[in-house]
C-alpha cells in the first residue's frame, strides 16, 4: 500500500464512519463499565453492614 493510498483510506466518509462507530461502542463499554462499578460497590456496602450485624 503506498502512502497516498494510506492517506486517501484514512480520508475517506467510510472510514470516518467506522471510527465514529468505535468511538459510539466505547462509549457504551465504558457506560457498562461504569454501571457495573456501581452494582459491585453497592454490594461492597451490604456485605459490610451484614458483617457488622453477625
Amino acid at each position: 500500500m503506498t502512502q497516498s493510498d494510506a492517506h486517501a483510506f484514512f480520508d475517506s466518509k467510510t472510514f470516518t464512519k467506522w471510527r465514529e462507530n468505535q468511538e459510539a461502542r466505547s462509549k457504551i463499554d465504558v457506560a457498562v463499565i461504569d454501571r457495573l462499578n456501581g452494582v459491585m460497590r453497592g454490594l461492597n456496602i451490604v456485605a459490610k453492614t451484614i458483617a457488622r450485624t453477625r
